[in-house]
């Protein structure tokens, strides 16, 4: 996992508010301690594309079998699980069709397929190491679900000031 820590590092520098255009900046906060093993990190909307509204976006580094990659990922509370675009399978060398399980599947937007990678991926967000549920679907960016980011990282949105703050619970 050491090699997906320094990639993360080195892709998403602290206070690098140029990543992918985006107006992010992050600064550790101050914060109570109780079942949380961290400072919080803060993060700003930034809209993920042209025609979006600012969103919830926190940097990730993911690890397949293949090569590792690292960009920014959609906190959606209403997602089960995390899921990629269909495209980044053969970026972390990952066959749709020989490594997955092809899947019907019903969302908020409708009917749709989906192809699950059984074993799983390894993300790092800050400093934090936690394992995904690989769901490669039609989705123009990385979306955080339930099942694993929100499992690991309590996150308080706040649509006034256009922030996210998550802060990791400690391990069990």
């Amino acid at each position: 996992m050491q090699v997906l820590s320094r990639l993360y590092v080195s892709s998403f520098e602290p206070g690098d508010s140029e990543s992918r255009g985006s107006s992010r900046s992050r600064r550790r906060g101050e914060g109570p301690e109780s079942s949380f093993s961290d400072t919080p990190y803060t993060y700003r909307y930034f809209p993920p594309g042209k025609e979006w509204f600012p969103s919830p976006m926190v940097p990730i580094a993911v690890q397949g079998p293949g090569e590792p990659l690292a960009d920014f990922a959609l906190a959606d509370t209403g997602a089960d699980s995390t899921a990629f675009p269909l495209d980044r399978a053969v970026e972390l060398g990952i066959s749709l069709k020989d490594d997955c399980k092809k899947e019907k599947v019903t969302t908020a937007n409708g009917e749709g397929v989906q192809y699950k990678y059984l074993p799983g991926l390894s993300a790092v967000v800050e400093d934090t190491e936690f394992a995904v549920t690989a769901i490669f679907t039609k989705t123009p960016v990385i979306i955080l679900g339930q099942q694993d980011f929100f499992a690991r990282f309590h996150a308080t949105f706040c649509r006034r000031t256009e922030t996210l703050v998550i802060k990791p619970y400690d391990e069990d």
